[in-house]
């Protein structure tokens, strides 16, 4: 009787392994692919029973949205949207990298008295509601007049963003020895020399993942800019709802700019990816 290879029952765990996470792979990426079908499929295709699988492709839905028809619907105001997203996106991450970094970088390297309770209390700002804010921050920033801008929306998202990067920076600057801080000390370099010269270039990977979590975060958010914007400072997540008017919606808009809004996602996560590995498999905090 022909006995079965050794190796092959060895592979049948790892077979199972492949075929569980490639079901998961296929779950998280169909509702992707459905936006993108839906918003080059013609309208009277969208929700037809069985589903379509098989039509012409079009591109009115995104000329529609871009302005690039005479059509009234969806208007020529997405690139502004799309603008001001990125203005909120990057000038949140920015300046949240910059200041979370040097709190992080003071905290583990100054040998700051009670450093791991100060990350605790640090950690409390970050889990405040947002919409427990959201009334007196609409009262202050309508004394100062901000309201309907990018900066009354960067400067709250900064204030829920920080508290994340320095928690995150934290647990990459203890994984890097005090030697490589005090060997710049001995060549010459000031306190902020050793972090931009010597730390920030190690810890690389965790500036990038933290870096793209805050960008993804101001991208995404959809409740504060709600509250805080009228018409001008308006970013995609807000803009998009315009396509839904009560029982009035214009599904092809709607797809094609829900496409539209996730592609810079993939944009940035495909040219920071080889970063996110290192990113993600370190920067532990230590207790």
């Amino acid at each position: 009787m022909r006995q079965p290879h050794p190796g092959a029952s060895a592979k049948i765990p790892l077979i199972i392994r492949y075929a569980v996470l490639a079901v998961f792979v296929v779950g998280a990426l169909f509702p992707l692919y459905w936006v993108f079908v839906s918003s080059i499929k013609p309208n009277a295709d969208v929700f037809k029973t069985p589903p379509v699988w098989t039509f012409s492709p079009t591109l009115g839905n995104y000329r529609q949205i871009l302005g690039m028809t005479n059509s009234s619907a969806g208007g020529t105001d997405f690139v502004r949207y799309a603008v001001n997203s990125t203005i909120i996106a990057v000038g949140t991450a920015i300046p949240s990298l910059l200041l979370g970094t040097l709190a992080a970088y003071g905290i583990t390297r100054c040998r700051v008295r009670w450093g791991g309770r100060y990350l605790t209390a640090v950690l409390v700002g970050r889990l405040v509601p947002p919409a427990a804010l959201l009334v007196p921050l609409f009262v202050l920033f309508t004394t100062f007049h901000l309201i309907d801008t990018q900066l009354a929306v960067i400067i709250t998202l900064m204030c829920f963003a920080l508290p994340f990067v320095v928690w995150m920076m934290s647990g990459f600057f203890s994984e890097l020895p005090p030697e490589l801080d005090e060997a710049a000390l001995v060549d010459g370099c000031s306190r902020l020399g050793a972090l931009f010269r010597v730390i920030l270039p190690i810890s690389a990977a965790g500036l990038v993942v933290t870096g793209l979590f805050v960008f993804l975060g101001g991208w995404n958010e959809f409740l504060i800019p709600l509250v805080l914007t009228e018409n001008n400072a308006q970013p995609i997540a807000v803009a998009i709802q315009s396509y839904v008017a009560g029982f009035n919606v214009q599904w092809g808009p709607l797809f094609a700019a829900s496409a539209l809004a996730f592609l810079p996602v993939i944009i940035v996560g495909a040219l920071a990816q080889r970063y996110l590995t290192r990113g993600f498999t370190s920067g532990a905090v230590k207790g």
